[in-house]
């Protein structure tokens, strides 16, 4: 289950950073697409997780946190605010999704 676990979080942060790129290239639609994609992959993982692991605090805050800039960047696709939606994903989300990969899977 570890490796599965590793390689929903690493083709998460690929996606990611992907996604990141489109909008900053000012592919607006195509990051739009990205972004649900990033959405998808993202409950995926909190689905592995919740089936598959025991969480400590830690673990739990950090899957908390996530959620909090999930509904954020869930909002912002709401306004159609692409500077945010690449600012969330890249300053916020990615270092709780590296943060989550080390607690979990390290």
């Amino acid at each position: 289950m570890t490796n599965q676990l590793n390689d929903s979080i690493n083709q998460l942060l690929e996606s990611i950073n992907e996604g990141v790129k489109i909008f900053r290239i000012g592919e607006i639609g195509l990051g739009y697409a990205k972004t649900i994609e990033i959405i998808e992959k993202t409950m995926i993982l909190f689905k592995l997780v919740e089936e598959n692991c025991t969480l400590d605090e830690e673990d739990e805050k950090s899957i908390s946190e996530m959620n909090s800039v999930f509904n954020q960047l869930s909002q912002a696709l709401i306004s159609r605010d692409d500077v945010l939606i690449a600012d969330l994903l890249e300053y916020e989300f990615v270092p709780l999704v590296e943060k989550t990969r080390d607690n979990i899977i390290l």
